[in-house]
Formats: structure tokens, C-alpha cells, sequence
């Protein structure tokens, strides 16, 4: 599940039923703003995410999922800024 998660970001949003995901929800902000520019400070570094993980207690394939998924869904939303 793992790495399907990371295959496809959006795929494996949380959902909130019919209401939509947490995606639906980010692009449904950024058209209503013209982007996100200016909402969210997207600039974490790399190292900041690995201790956060890290300090949540992610180790192994799960920390490596969870540190790629992050970072696609970062870039994601960086491209809609």
C-alpha cells in the first residue's frame, strides 16, 4: 500500500466521503485564491521532514514512503502556488 500511496498522491488522499479529499479541497483553495502564493510556506527543507518522521517514529519502508509521498505532494502544491 505503501508504495502505491506513493505512486499516486492523489489517488490515496484522505477522503472525507462525498465531500471530497484533502487534494480536492487544496485545488478547490487555490482556484478560489488564483494560487496559493502567500497561504502556506511550502520552503521545508528535506532534513526538516526526515526528523519529523523520524521523531514519529517512521523507520524502514514506511519512513521511506512517507518521506517520498511528502515530497510529491509538496511539489504538487508548490506548482499550483
Amino acid at each position: 500500500m505503501v508504495a502505491q500511496a506513493v505512486a499516486d498522491p492523489v489517488g490515496y488522499a484522505t477522503g472525507f466521503g462525498y465531500s471530497g479529499t484533502y487534494w480536492d479541497y487544496v485545488l478547490e483553495i487555490a482556484r478560489e485564491r488564483g494560487g496559493l502564493a502567500g497561504l502556506v510556506n511550502l520552503d521545508i527543507a528535506k532534513d526538516v521532514i526526515v526528523d519529523i518522521l523520524k521523531e514519529a517514529g517512521f523507520k524502514g519502508y514506511r519512513f521511506d514512503g512517507a518521506l517520498e509521498w511528502i515530497l510529491q505532494t509538496l511539489q504538487m502544491i508548490r506548482e499550483l502556488a
